[in-house]
């Protein structure tokens, strides 16, 4: 509602909470070794795919090569 504190929505809100887990990642986000810094974009993973959720349709990296790469070095 109007009357509600912005930081309690952010905080409390089922839309907000969902969006910092990122357990629920779906597809290769859901798989990367990054996902609790990067998250990928929901915005484009939603207007792609209609599930927020879903793997960012425009990253180009492929989970785990960094750990292939440090593990080749």
């Amino acid at each position: 509602m109007r009357t509600d504190k912005l930081g309690a929505i952010y905080r409390e809100d089922e839309l907000f909470v969902k969006l910092r887990d990122t357990s629920a990642l779906a597809g290769k986000c859901g798989r990367c070794e990054f996902r609790d810094i990067c998250g990928g974009s929901r915005a484009r993973a939603f207007t792609e795919t209609g599930a927020m959720m879903a793997s960012d349709p425009l990253c180009a990296y492929e989970p785990g090569i960094a750990a292939r790469t440090l593990a080749l070095s």
